[in-house]
């Protein structure tokens, strides 16, 4: 698949901060994160792209003729260059996306896979069967900037008033589900509190009830390799 060059997407001088960064990389992969094979968590509570990791999708969206919006990058991976895990949402297509780019050494860039996040099908490392689920999940669209709409960050924050285990950050609200109240399907980030903690991509669906309590009915580690086809 054709590549671009971030030389011919940004500044000489950021450019050239760029590789000069990449040039510093050691080719030996990183010691790998808990779960993910190799790649490392990144994204943090209300993720959006810094400067670098947007240009980057930029690029790779040109390259792979993406229609996505790159949304946040949820993890890394240093191979002879860096793979990049982006979460994407194309408005056409009204669908979220985990977009893989393959960043070399000389900063060229291509997509190496696209693959849907389907709410009805989620890929999970450890699933719980739950109960009573009813109706159709919705898949959430982008609005700006907001990826945990305010109602879904209210009831996010007041199930992890009573969570333990792992200390969750909301990334983006993919779906809602009507049930007798509502259901929010959120990818997060977040890690075990433990001693030395890995960090690692959740997917946690938050049931909030019609008098406004809420719970975690499930939280189940993203299972990244079965997205990026590793």
């Amino acid at each position: 698949m054709e590549s671009i060059t971030r030389r011919a997407f940004v500044s000489g001088t950021l450019a050239t901060l760029l590789l000069a960064a990449c040039g510093k990389k050691d080719d030996k992969p990183e010691e790998p994160a808990a779960t993910l094979g190799g790649w490392e968590a990144v994204a943090a509570a209300e993720s959006l792209l810094d400067d670098d990791a947007q240009a980057i999708f930029d690029l790779a969206a040109e390259a792979g003729e993406l229609d996505g919006i790159g949304v946040a990058e949820l993890a890394r991976q240093v191979v002879s260059g860096t793979n990049h895990a982006f979460l994407a949402f194309s408005p056409a297509a009204s669908r979220w996306d985990i977009v893989v780019a393959y960043e070399d050494l000389q900063g060229a860039v291509s997509v190496l896979s696209t693959a849907e996040i389907d709410p009805s099908d989620l890929r999970v490392t450890d699933a719980d069967e739950t109960e009573g689920m009813v109706g159709a999940w919705e898949v959430l669209e982008q609005a700006g900037t907001t990826l945990v709409p305010s109602e879904a960050q209210d009831a996010f924050d007041a199930a992890m008033g009573a969570h333990v285990g792992v200390d969750l950050k909301p990334i983006a609200c993919l779906a809602t589900q009507l049930v007798s109240g509502t259901n929010y399907l959120v990818l997060c980030g977040g890690a075990p509190v433990v001693a030395d903690p890995k960090p690692s991509l959740y997917l946690a669906t938050v049931y909030a009830d019609l008098d406004g309590n809420a719970e975690f009915t499930s939280v189940e580690t993203l299972d990244l390799l079965a997205y990026i086809g590793q």
